[in-house]
């Protein structure tokens, strides 16, 4: 190991190592942006968890966070180390929806997932009052992220949009384009790899779009250890019965979201 006590060559290392970070490390840190501050937990053994969560530096419990996860039990550990940390938390319950084959092949796959494949372009065409429209998929285009943020039910903020740009620029994003080469339906993966953000332009509802979005997006994708999921809030009529006429099929252990928010003055 080689001991740097020159200020210039510190200089020089830190500006090598911000360049060979991934571009996802490099954001600016935020505690009030409870989109970038996200946990995903998923145990065996609550109380481990618990003594993880009140001993351990895993959780930032001085940032505005969410954490997310399909087990109710998680719950009542969360509550309990938030109330030692003197944090607020809201509970939500979402619908959780998975892609059965997409599961079966992870299940049975020997490889590892990545993002490097590219979009395929196709063409949907869909039928409505007697006239054929015909779709582009595409991937969707940073310059859409207020699009995107305009329509997503649990965004609509300043945070959610650079939350999106974030997304559209690091992770797998889709489209479908119209005559004149507008989105029509948009959708895109966050950092745990779930399809979200997505919606169907109102002009364009009732038309079947989300559905082919779904499936071409899956197709662009298609990876043996993939698994496709989303989840929605329980009210999402219109993109719940899209997601299962896409072939997603309800999973009846849930989906919870804890948004945990520091008892401080200055949040």
């Amino acid at each position: 190991m080689l001991l740097l006590n020159c200020s210039r060559k510190l200089a020089s290392l830190e500006k090598l190592l911000l360049k060979n970070f991934p571009e996802s490390l490099k954001e600016r840190i935020d505690d009030l942006d409870s989109y970038t501050n996200s946990y995903y937990m998923f145990t065996q053994d609550m109380k481990g968890l618990h003594e993880i969560l009140e001993n351990t530096d895993s959780v930032d419990w001085t940032q505005v966070l969410q954490i997310q996860g399909l087990q109710s039990g998680l719950d009542e550990v969360i509550r309990s180390t938030a109330a030692t940390k003197k944090v607020k938390v809201e509970t939500a319950k979402r619908l959780l929806y998975v892609k059965e084959e997409s599961l079966i092949r992870c299940l049975n796959s020997e490889h590892h997932a990545t993002f490097e494949k590219p979009v395929q372009p196709a063409k949907i065409t869909v039928c409505k009052s007697g006239l054929q429209h015909v779709f582009q998929f595409s991937s969707l285009s940073p310059s859409y992220a207020e699009l995107v943020n305009a329509g997503w039910g649990f965004g609509q903020t300043e945070k959610s949009l650079r939350y999106i740009q974030r997304c559209l620029r690091l992770l797998p994003s889709a489209c479908l384009l119209d005559a004149a080469g507008n989105p029509s339906a948009v959708g895109l993966m966050d950092q745990s790899a779930e399809l979200r953000m997505g919606y169907t332009l109102p002009e364009y509802r009732r038309m079947g779009l989300f559905m082919h979005l779904l499936w071409a997006f899956e197709d662009s994708l298609a990876q043996p250890d993939l698994p496709f999921y989303l989840h929605m809030a329980e009210g999402n009529k219109l993109v719940k019965g899209s997601t299962e006429k896409a072939g997603y099929r309800y999973a009846n252990c849930g989906w919870y979201q804890w948004n945990c928010q520091p008892l401080r003055s200055v949040l």
